[in-house]
């Protein structure tokens, strides 16, 4: 009977745990009066919360949940070590806390040296070693990120939204735009495949997530899509702490 809540920069990912039965999945917006209309009825003993918004927005959170639930969210943060992993921060409580559950929930799948990219906002990248010990990692601008700002800074750029797969010089703008940016995409895609042989990270143990993780897999990026490693991670995280 747990609620395990991923509050990302732009979406909110749930999982309900019951004490019987299969588990439940739903995405939205905080905004979004229906983000949990599928856990109707349900009783949530335990709320647990991995989460990188701002302090305004993850108050606005809690209270959300506070109304719909009535349980006290329990957010779960970057810790120096846990659950067989240590953290390479000096001051782990800086380091984003989807990062650190994403790696967890990796760890807990296959328990060897490994690499996680999260195309998210930002395009994060963290690997770990055969002992679980983090060896830092990487924070780029994500696609979306990218595209807005080209769209804020500039007055006479238009160009659509979707992933390009052509790599190819444009002839418009708006060609020029989209393969730019999966041209950038590319360049980051091949310094990955590299990274992953220079460490000897199984092609198997990489893990993809985030909202743009197909897109870099459709650019030739290979790996593990897993849209719920945070979920997965947290799952983890809470557990280890007294959590059902």
């Amino acid at each position: 009977m747990t609620l395990l809540v991923d509050a990302g920069n732009t979406r909110i990912k749930w999982r309900f745990k019951p004490s019987i039965g299969m588990p439940q999945e739903g995405v939205g917006s905080l905004a979004d009066p229906g983000l949990f209309r599928g856990l109707a009825g349900a009783t949530v003993r335990r709320i647990a919360v991995s989460t990188v918004v701002s302090e305004d927005a993850r108050h606005r959170l809690r209270q959300r949940l506070q109304d719909d639930f009535r349980a006290e969210p329990i957010f779960h943060w970057t810790q120096k070590a846990q659950c067989g992993l240590v953290c390479a921060y000096e001051n782990p409580e800086t380091m984003g806390a989807d990062r650190w559950h994403a790696l967890v929930g990796a760890w807990r799948e296959v328990g060897r040296r490994l690499l996680v990219v999260d195309a998210g906002s930002a395009l994060t990248i963290d690997s770990l070693d055969d002992k679980g010990a983090h060896l830092g990692g990487y924070i780029l601008p994500g696609h979306r990120l990218m595209r807005e700002s080209l769209e804020s800074k500039t007055a006479r750029v238009s160009f659509g939204k979707t992933l390009s797969l052509d790599i190819s010089p444009g002839a418009t703008t708006d060609a020029c735009v989209r393969n730019g940016l999966s041209w950038l995409w590319s360049s980051v895609i091949d310094r990955l495949e590299r990274m992953r042989d220079e460490m000897g990270i199984d092609e198997d143990a990489v893990f993809l997530t985030g909202g743009d993780a197909p897109g870099l897999m459709q650019l030739g990026m290979s790996g593990r899509l897993r849209p719920q490693l945070v979920l997965d991670g947290l799952e983890a995280v809470d557990a280890e702490v007294g959590g059902v």
